[in-house]
């Protein structure tokens, strides 16, 4: 299984994942780079498009058409590519969503200068025909995500087109492909006649091969692509089960980004909104170390003081920051005593029902401080836990898993046992790049784990929750984000064992995963969690 899936399981395997191989030290750190390096990789393609368009346009044998439209691209692509950035947040996109066109727009033109140049027969056949149908992908993937955060309805297979496109940019972005705005496929404008020097030739010969890897890879993912985003209909008519009274399935949301300072008020105003409306029994937010100021944590404890003195939950995540990685390498002490720090300021200051010391240590927190085992990661989580039973008993402390491998198996056995100090676990449950095969998979995980914790001497169920089940609205469309958090409020449902499930994330922020989209739309999702507690608050009368 390549990196690019790390954490997917296939829906047909009954054993745990062999051991994840040895990363040398230093490894983490590309791995945060490597979602960096593909948007860097991504403009410093669209600046060649950019010169060589405006190069190409300024032949004298040119013909005036096709240097026409060579030049229109040119000039629209940085515009378009900085609207397609900024139009994918709710907070920073409002202004622009409604130009969401002008990208997928954009790359038809691109598509159809390539075309042009090729039935012209202006450049090199070899060179041209791989970036002609690299082209016209990315531009049927764009204009399939533009109907999909449009809440236009397609069929669910031609998502497969773009969840197959998030697949090829997912070897070397990871995972951050399906759902980060920053992951953007890049156009390429079709050179032409003879390059004037030998090293603008090299160039296009590789250009030109980038194009034809990943035509073949594409093609290679599709097929896969597509039974996975039509996998999701296996939940379409998945029942939501009566709860015992004395143990309800509680339905939460998670609002706002990661907090890195004071909440912004628009989101604040927009997630709040939602919770209202949807009368969530939850409310979950993560922050990030550096976002735990005094000011920040006390402006969030008055924003949702409304929700505690209803009864509403508080769940809070404590995520990280880049500059982490830094601080485990050169000061580990430090960091860990200002990690027990940060869940007492938490702690005093939000008094959450439940707390996660460490975001998906095995996974996001592997990716900032380095290669660790479970066991290493022990220590640190039993010392916060006591810090916060220590300051508030009846916050619950509980140990995130995410990637669903061996290690988080070991860490879900270890956070039930009387020796962790932990009260239990959660899990995040969302698609891959294999859509509700993925899915399916981890749910399948997460019995297993439980049939082999009840099968052991002494056995301590512990809390169980899903902190975060989403979708990829852009990705796989909004009918399989919709479909994929049902099926997981009907997986929890019918095991009382769950106490509650968190949908998330409220809104495109961070991620391009939300239950609102950047120009404010709601999603089909957002009808669903309605129905779902509504349907569950009537079950329990």
């Amino acid at each position: 299984m390549d990196a690019r899936h790390h954490g997917q399981l296939p829906s047909s395997c009954r054993h745990f994942r062999a051991p994840a191989p040895h990363r040398a030290p230093g490894d983490h750190l590309l791995t945060i780079a490597l979602p960096l390096a593909a948007l860097l990789a991504a403009f410093l393609l669209l600046l060649w498009d950019i010169g060589l368009a405006g190069r190409l346009a300024r032949v004298a044998e040119a013909p005036r058409g096709w240097a026409a439209l060579t030049a229109l691209t040119g000039l629209l692509l940085l515009p378009a590519f900085l609207i397609r950035v900024v139009g994918s947040s709710l907070l920073d996109g409002r202004t622009v969503a409604a130009l969401a066109w002008l990208w997928p727009l954009v790359l038809t033109l691109v598509a159809l200068q390539a075309l042009v140049t090729l039935v012209r027969r202006l450049g090199s056949r070899p060179v041209v025909v791989p970036i002609v149908v690299y082209n016209a992908i990315i531009a049927a993937s764009a204009w399939i995500e533009y109907a999909a955060g449009n809440g236009i309805a397609l069929p669910m297979a031609m998502h497969a087109v773009p969840n197959a496109v998030a697949g090829v940019m997912g070897y070397l972005a990871g995972p951050a492909a399906l759902w980060s705005p920053l992951a953007i496929a890049p156009p390429l404008v079709a050179p032409a006649y003879r390059a004037r020097w030998a090293v603008n030739a090299s160039v296009r010969g590789l250009i030109a091969l980038y194009a034809a890897i990943a035509v073949i890879t594409f093609a290679s993912e599709l097929p896969q692509s597509i039974r996975g985003v039509q996998s999701f209909t296996r939940w379409t008519l998945a029942p939501l089960r009566a709860r015992p009274a004395d143990r309800p399935l509680l339905v939460g949301v998670h609002i706002l980004p990661v907090l890195r300072g004071t909440p912004a008020p628009l989101a604040l105003r927009y997630d709040t909104d939602l919770a209202d409306s949807a009368n969530v029994d939850v409310i979950a937010v993560t922050i990030a170390p550096s976002g735990a100021t005094p000011r920040a944590l006390d402006s969030l404890s008055r924003a949702l003081e409304p929700y505690r003195a209803d009864s509403a939950l508080l769940i809070v995540t404590l995520g990280w920051d880049l500059q982490e990685a830094l601080r485990v390498q050169f000061a580990p002490t430090a960091w860990e005593r200002d990690r027990v720090g940060l869940v007492e300021q938490v702690v005093r200051r939000l008094r959450p029902d439940v707390l996660v010391p460490l975001q998906d240590p095995n996974g996001m927190g592997v990716q900032i401080v380095g290669p660790r085992e479970p066991s290493e990661w022990q220590p640190l989580m039993s010392q916060m836990a006591r810090t916060a039973h220590t300051l508030r008993p009846r916050t619950r402390v509980l140990a995130q898993v995410a990637t669903f491998d061996d290690r988080d198996s070991v860490m879900a056995t270890w956070a039930t046992t009387p020796a962790s100090g932990l009260d239990g676990i959660g899990y995040i449950l969302q698609p891959g790049f294999r859509g509700g095969v993925t899915l399916e998979a981890r749910l399948q995980a997460a019995d297993r784990w439980r049939a082999v914790r009840a099968a052991r001497p002494n056995a301590r169920a512990g809390d169980e929750w899903v902190l975060l089940t989403a979708g990829f609205p852009w990705a796989q469309g909004e009918l399989a984000q919709d479909r994929g958090i049902w099926g997981v409020l009907a997986w929890a449902s019918a095991r009382p064992a769950i106490a509650g499930v968190i949908v998330g994330e409220a809104g495109d922020y961070d991620t391009r995963r939300g239950l609102r989209g950047p120009g404010g739309r709601l999603r089909l999702a957002y009808t669903s969690l309605r129905r779902a507690i509504r349907g569950l608050n009537e079950a329990a009368r």
